[in-house]
């Protein structure tokens, strides 16, 4: 498979960063994909629709071995494998166990932050928050990806994104305000 997204690619230089971004992560997407669909096959072909998208992205990622790398990979193989699932479920019911979670320690802040304490206390608040509310900020806040490509990556219309954005940001700030009355 590796051979065909590399003839997709014309410069050197990008075929060497995805070679390393498929020989990296391709074990871990699939592995996260058949968490959710529970079916080898379908987590295969997760992977590559994965893939095609980290292609038409492949500019924005600059080091291909780094956290960020691995949550944008992780990202867009996890919301294509619930994409999937969800389209499963309506096609026939199926008992959905529950999808796991994962931990969000290198998933949602940058390392730009000095205060380990603080660094902590908001990865707290953070993982409190669903999955699909986290991954949207960390596309457009960490990442910077506009509105449109988020939505693009998670396969989610622009106005199911700017919702998702807006509950995500309503959520958080209870969450911070519960957590400042605690305190």
């Amino acid at each position: 498979m590796l051979l065909l997204y590399l003839s997709l690619i014309d410069d050197t230089s990008d075929k060497a960063k995805f070679k390393t971004i498929y020989m990296e992560y391709r074990q871990l997407m699939w592995s996260e994909a058949n968490k959710i669909l529970h079916d080898p096959i379908e987590a295969e072909d997760i992977v590559h629709i994965a893939f095609m998208e980290i292609l038409k992205n492949l500019q924005t990622i600059h080091d291909p071995i780094c956290p960020q790398t691995r949550n944008f990979v992780m990202i867009i193989s996890r919301s294509r494998a619930i994409n999937l699932y969800k389209k499963r479920k309506r096609e026939k019911e199926i008992s959905f166990e529950t999808i796991a979670d994962y931990n969000l320690e290198n998933h949602i802040l940058s390392e730009s932050l000095a205060d380990e304490a603080e660094l902590k206390e908001k990865v707290m608040l953070l993982n409190k928050l669903p999955t699909h509310y986290r991954d949207i900020l960390y596309l457009r806040y960490n990442l910077g990806y506009s509105v449109e490509e988020a939505a693009s990556l998670l396969g989610i219309s622009k106005d199911n994104a700017k919702k998702r954005i807006a509950r995500a940001k309503k959520q958080l700030a209870q969450l911070i305000e519960g957590w400042y009355q605690n305190e």
